[in-house]
């Protein structure tokens, strides 16, 4: 099950990686990205975030990976640590 975490500290998972990236595109600042839209600017954002060059056309999988590789998110391997993490930044909120 894909999960990644955002530097918003806000962790995303899905069953899917498509799903995974359609929930962060429903997000209020992609909403209004159609879904090719959105895997543009989320490569154009890891060009200006470390000049990444990534392939807006990969599948899903690798295109997360990418995004990781660029330093857009981390994906978390171990699914046992989704909920400590939900659960370590939640302690950091007031």
């Amino acid at each position: 099950m894909p999960a990644a975490l955002f530097p918003d500290g806000v962790v995303h998972t899905d069953t899917t990686w498509a799903g995974l990236l359609e929930q962060v595109r429903l997000l209020p600042w992609n909403r209004d990205l159609s879904p090719e839209e959105f895997r543009h600017a989320m490569a154009k954002r890891a060009w200006v975030w470390s000049e990444s060059n990534v392939d807006p056309y990969l599948p899903p999988r690798q295109f997360v990976q990418a995004l990781e590789m660029a330093g857009l998110l981390r994906i978390i391997r171990d699914r046992s640590h989704v909920e400590a993490i939900r659960a370590m930044l939640a302690k950091k909120k007031p």
